[in-house]
């Protein structure tokens, strides 16, 4: 398992970011002034060579950061907010699921948008585990949506009736909404815009009509980084 700068390293090599911003991260989420009792986004160890290992949960807090493109001292306050989400609907193929299914997909889910994303994680860093080519994941921040989600494609198998028809995927996709508490429920009903959520907008940004989105491909590599079965990526000098 990779140390938490050698992370940091493979984080902007993969998407593009200047090292010293990623580590800016890392510092801010580490370091961060916090009211008492309260634990640390990423829990301060020793350095250099005994630093801790990283965890799937330091990963995806980073990930959030990196996918609002906040600031560093913006790092903290952004990711205990988006990380935080709540679990909201459940579609499948863009529809609500049956509510006897829906309980039981309740039941599986994570309850918050970071740990969906660091199971997300988990679950790719499994070596070797049979699901994989069955199952693929996606994490996106819809920022204007004030909202999250988690979308799992799962193999519809060979013999599904639907291969008939042209547009069949294969994938039947099960979507998990993480919801802004006060914002992402009213927007989700078509509620109305106030000062308040516009202002939130502006604070986090993460580009204009753009979704941040990390792919099954991505997922999978950082799972496997993690769980140290593929190298990190580092930077070139």
């Amino acid at each position: 398992m990779p140390r938490l700068s050698i992370l940091a390293d493979d984080f902007a090599e993969r998407f593009n970011f200047e090292p010293s911003r990623v580590a800016g991260i890392v510092k801010a989420l580490r370091d961060e002034p916090r009211q008492e009792g309260m634990e640390a986004l990423i829990k301060a160890g020793p350095r250099g060579v005994n630093a801790p290992n990283a965890t799937a949960l330091d990963a995806a807090r980073i990930l959030i950061a990196m996918m609002l493109r906040v600031k560093h001292h913006e790092a903290p306050e952004a990711v205990r907010l988006f990380g935080a989400f709540p679990l909201g609907p459940i579609l499948r193929n863009d529809t609500p699921v049956e509510q006897d299914k829906e309980q039981s997909y309740r039941a599986q889910a994570p309850v918050s948008c970071e740990d969906a994303l660091a199971k997300a994680l988990e679950f790719y860093g499994h070596e070797g585990a049979a699901e994989v080519d069955e199952r693929n994941f996606t994490f996106s921040i819809h920022r204007d949506l004030a909202s999250a989600s988690v979308t799992v494609g799962i193999w519809a198998g060979d013999d599904d009736p639907r291969w008939e028809s042209d547009d069949f995927s294969g994938f039947d996709y099960i979507e998990f909404r993480y919801l802004h508490p006060e914002f992402g429920p009213s927007i989700a009903n078509g509620g109305e815009l106030t000062p308040e959520l516009r202002a939130a907008w502006r604070c986090y940004r993460s580009g204009f009509h753009e979704i941040p989105t990390l792919n099954s491909g991505d997922l999978a590599e950082i799972g496997q980084v993690i769980a140290g079965h593929l190298e990190p990526l580092r930077p070139e000098t």
